[in-house]
């Protein structure tokens, strides 16, 4: 699965974009490229735009551990947005299953879209 990381100063937002086949190494990786960016961008919120990826190959075992990795981007974010547009059904179970585990964890918002526009949206308001 490939990734890029890149800084929206209209949104004031990470944007990371995914496509191919999503592994749970490839979640951890992702994290760690957003903390890097939140270094640089620490007022930035996040837009992960998986339009273009599946989650065919995560199970919910992964989701846990995912969830718990998640956990880094806590007082990074603290007090910003994370936006999760998914497209196919698997992937918006995922999420949600994802979303439930860790904001209960974390110091952020976190909301799933359909839409990429309805997450830009989102991440202005």
């Amino acid at each position: 699965m490939d990734f890029t990381v890149s800084y929206c100063e209209e949104l004031n937002a990470i944007v990371l974009k995914t496509e191919g086949s999503l592994r749970v190494q490839d979640s951890y990786r992702m994290i760690d490229a957003e903390v890097e960016m939140l270094k640089k961008f620490p007022e930035a919120s996040i837009i992960y735009d998986q339009t273009k990826s599946s989650a065919e190959n995560i199970t919910s075992e992964h989701i846990i551990k995912i969830s718990e990795y998640s956990a880094k981007l806590g007082e990074l974010l603290n007090g910003k947005k994370l936006a999760v547009v998914l497209v196919d059904n698997l992937g918006y179970g995922l999420g949600r299953m994802w979303q439930s585990f860790t904001e209960t964890k974390v110091p952020f918002e976190i909301k799933l879209f359909r839409k990429y526009e309805d997450a830009e949206k989102w991440i202005k308001s």
